[in-house]
């Protein structure tokens, strides 16, 4: 589990996590009940998680220009960011777009881990934290 944190933890940046666990905290913070937050603020949390992919993929391709692929590092990033969206069943986009199944959250999860999985196996060179 320890090696799948730290793959998940080389391949988003902090500054995604961080702009992503504020706005949603932000929005739980106006909201008593985990629904509420969906209900409410459902909108918000498919913008910033839109905001969040698409600030995720630029920084990568800056922050990488220099090296070998940028646009690749920057896809599989912003792909390891989207699994790990999918898995929050209170403040994520399937919480947004009102999808409660304990199903879809477990699929997404196994989906992340595979993600992470099969890119240190296809993408085996160190991703650098940010």
């Amino acid at each position: 589990m320890n090696d799948y944190l730290d793959k998940l933890r080389a391949l988003i940046p902090a500054r995604t996590l961080a702009l992503y666990l504020v706005g949603t905290g932000l929005v739980g913070s106006l909201a008593a009940t985990p629904q509420e937050v969906v209900d409410k603020f459902g909108w918000f949390i498919l913008v910033l998680f839109g905001v969040c992919l698409a600030l995720n993929f630029v920084g990568r391709i800056v922050e990488n220009k220099s090296k070998g692929s940028p646009v690749k590092d920057a896809l599989w990033s912003t792909g390891a960011f989207f699994f790990l969206g999918l898995c929050q069943p209170f403040a994520g986009p399937l919480a947004a777009l009102k999808v409660n199944s304990q199903v879809a959250f477990l699929v997404s999860a196994l989906l992340a881990l595979v993600y992470v999985t099969v890119i240190g196996w296809v993408y085996p060179k160190p991703v650098a934290v940010a």
